[in-house]
């Protein structure tokens, strides 16, 4: 009698419960490689996670495995022991993550077997982790210095960023010609170029997303670009925050692990005042000014508009953020200086502050401004910087956060580099960065949109070597943090109210979006039923409502809950935030 072998299995089955089975094959074949089964009545993908020695149930009833999809084990051990714990943590299946983190061509392929790759993987002593504050300027210098330093030593490096279309990533590719792993990718090509980084020659990878799982056997240093980016979270299922897999990928490979940026996102300025983070600062502050609108019932204050006049005199280049496109709408109370945005709606007929009727309506998205720069300032070139605008920076730039791509002014550098003749130019500030109204959008309904807008103001001000702050609440806590630069003023305040409401980080936090909406109250009544849950609410975004229920930090969620969301998963999406 033949011998035969039998594997556990994970397929790619589509569905919540469980998708680990035990399959047989004749021939002895290598773990954590594609195979095609038979799984009810079904030819389904599977990947084997490991050999099993003997079946607990008798052999006759085990179905063989009918064929090898790729003999290359594209995930390595340590990924897939990542992906188990993507999984448990994003309360999603494990065929749904390790088949979302495989490259897709694999999956409709039928390859070769590889070459067994000989080189010796390198592990290094593991250290704390560190949070490098800094501007991009400083932080693209950094990076060229360290990944520089790491290849020659054969060692490989992982670089993880929110936008693949930046002018640092660029650069980057001009310098190390390393595999971009972007989202435009064709199947074939991002196939083939999982392949090359198994072979072990690639020395970088970037990318975001699917790169954390991309198989560098000797990675020693994984980076991640500003780390505070809210984008680092995907809303798409698996609902996985890429700045949490590169924490345990660190822990999984024993890799250096460096976060860098200008804000940490909350859960890991927690860990850096447990000191699980190392803290490191290097940047000097701008010189900032705050212009207070309160009083002056205006959108662009009388100060803004003398600055912007005599830097265009003296041919500065200035940059103009605002958080709002087209020509959004917005009433304001000339009695007591309260403000609402409106939405398309009818505007206020009386101030819900005072009662005053002095209300005035304000037009002040991208647009709008642009049209009144071009009324105050004819003869200057004005660029409007945002996602479907066209236009190339210029003297005077209105933009959005779409215009943190753009490559800043440049001036030439010593000849002494040997980098590249593109890059012999370093990278410079805008001479003037204004925040046109930091508390735009506070009034959404977002429990994030404070810590979204803390992200997006402190980029913008770090742009320009002088920079302005315009606002209708200077002594709000955030308006303070941006001018000081300092986060921790945002987190002292941010975190105690969340605190209060048992609400993320300090409280495991997850949405319940019911399908469809109307069985939501019943949800919400079930859900009540347990204990474990100390708070539990039911909310709006913009397009749909959810429930929000939240659980302490040191506490796992019981199997009877699990059970009750496995159940209820072909009715609802449920999304843990970090």
């Amino acid at each position: 009698m033949a011998k035969e072998f039998f594997y556990q299995i994970v397929v790619d089955s589509k569905t919540f419960g469980a998708d680990i089975f035990t399959y047989k094959s004749k021939i002895d074949l290598p773990e954590r490689i594609l195979v095609k089964v038979d799984f009810r009545g079904r030819k389904l993908l599977g990947f084997i996670l490991k050999k099993l020695k003997r079946p607990n149930f008798p052999a006759q009833k085990i179905k063989a495995i009918e064929k090898v999809i790729d003999f290359a084990q594209l995930l390595d051990e340590r990924r897939v022991k990542l992906a188990k714990i993507a999984a448990d943590h994003y309360l999603t299946s494990l065929g749904k993550m390790i088949f979302w983190a495989l490259p897709e061509i694999a999956l409709r392929s039928v390859a070769k077997e590889p070459k067994e790759n000989k080189i010796a993987k390198l592990i290094t002593k593991n250290s704390k982790p560190i949070f490098y504050q800094t501007d991009v300027f400083k932080r693209f210098e950094f990076y060229k210095k360290l990944i520089k330093k790491e290849i020659k030593k054969k060692r490989q490096v992982l670089f993880l960023a929110p936008n693949l279309n930046h002018w640092m990533i660029k650069d980057l590719s001009n310098l190390f010609k390393p595999v971009v792993f972007a989202s435009n990718l064709s199947r074939k090509k991002e196939y083939l170029l999982w392949r090359e980084v198994l072979t072990g020659r690639i020395d970088l990878v970037i990318g975001s997303q699917k790169a954390i799982f991309t198989p560098l056997n000797r990675l020693n240093l994984i980076i991640v670009e500003d780390a505070g980016n809210p984008n680092y979270k995907q809303e798409q299922d698996p609902r996985i925050d890429l700045r949490f897999l590169a924490k345990n990928l660190a822990k999984v490979t024993r890799a250096k692990l460096i976060f860098s940026g200008l804000v940490p996102d909350p859960l890991t300025y927690l860990e850096i005042k447990k000191k699980k983070f190392i803290l490191k600062k290097d940047f000097k502050k701008s010189q900032i000014s705050l212009v207070d609108l309160f009083k002056q019932n205006k959108l662009i204050g009388f100060e803004t508009e003398e600055i912007i006049k005599t830097a265009l005199k003296k041919r500065k280049k200035i940059i103009f953020f605002y958080n709002r496109l087209g020509f959004s709408q917005l009433s304001l109370c000339s009695d007591c200086g309260f403000f609402d945005f409106q939405k398309g709606g009818i505007p206020l007929a009386f101030c819900p502050r005072c009662r005053g009727v002095k209300i005035k309506t304000h037009s002040f998205g991208l647009e709008r401004l642009a049209y009144d720069f071009k009324k105050i300032f004819p003869r200057t070139d004005i660029a409007l910087l945002f996602k479907s605008s066209q236009d190339q920076p210029k003297k005077l730039n209105i933009a959005s956060s779409f215009a943190f791509r753009f490559n800043p002014p440049s001036l030439p550098t010593s000849r002494k580099l040997r980098w590249p003749r593109k890059l012999r130019r370093a990278r410079q500030k805008f001479d003037l960065s204004v925040l046109g109204l930091a508390e735009i959008g506070l009034s959404l309904p977002d429990p994030y949109i404070a810590y979204k807008i803390l992200h997006f103001g402190f980029e913008a001000l770090s742009l320009g070597k002088k920079a302005i702050i315009q606002t209708f609440i200077p002594d709000h806590y955030l308006v303070k943090a941006f001018h000081n630069l300092d986060f921790e003023i945002f987190y002292q305040n941010w975190l105690k109210i969340r605190k209060k409401f048992h609400l993320a980080p300090d409280f495991k936090e997850i949405k319940i979006f019911a399908l469809p909406q109307n069985k939501l109250d019943q949800f919400y009544k079930k859900l009540q039923e347990f204990k474990e849950i100390p708070a539990s609410y039911k909310l709006a975004d913009l397009e749909k409502q959810y429930i929000l229920i939240t659980l302490p930090q040191n506490r796992s969620i019981s199997l009877a809950l699990k059970k009750f969301l496995e159940k209820s998963r072909a009715k609802i999406d449920v999304d843990p935030i970090d």
